[in-house]
């Protein structure tokens, strides 16, 4: 069911943007824009293993060449079918099959989900041994995956 009310106080929200909203007295809604989350964060990490389609478990190096220890990764914006169905095991596959093919991976981290999860972007380039050309030119997984038509955007 989609609710429709009336925005005063913003102009147009535009898609994806958050806001904050304030009920009147009258029964109408005031939004104001809540500005974007800046803090992010971007490691190297190597795949440990691969849940299913979008979810997976790394290892990261938060700097000075320490390591984390594992992290339950929650590929962010997009959501693939249960392992239970075969389109799910088809995306899991074609998650092992990439990341198989590299040595690491550059993460960035936005917040964590209910369950514990990093929700993250995750950039690969087989054969790049440069964690600073996987940033600029990486191959992003999140959108492959969406391209593959092995995912879809989440929230729906």
């Amino acid at each position: 069911m989609t609710v429709r009310l009336p925005l005063i106080g913003l102009r147009d929200p535009g898609a994806g943007m958050v806001v904050d909203s304030e009920k009147r007295a009258d029964g109408t809604y005031t939004f104001s824009p809540r500005p974007p989350q800046t803090r992010r964060y971007t490691y190297v990490a190597w795949p440990q293993r691969v849940i299913d389609g979008d979810t997976l478990i790394a290892v990261a190096d938060p700097g000075l060449h320490h390591q984390t220890s594992p992290l339950r990764l929650r590929l962010r914006g997009i959501d693939t079918p249960e392992l239970g169905t075969l389109s799910g095991r088809y995306a899991r596959a074609f998650v092992v099959e990439v990341l198989s093919a590299v040595a690491f991976i550059i993460i960035t981290t936005f917040r964590t989900d209910l369950h514990g999860r990093y929700l993250a972007d995750v950039r690969y380039l087989p054969g790049e041994s440069d964690p600073q050309v996987v940033c600029r030119q990486g191959i992003y997984l999140n959108r492959q995956l969406l391209q593959e038509h092995l995912a879809w955007r989440y929230p729906r």
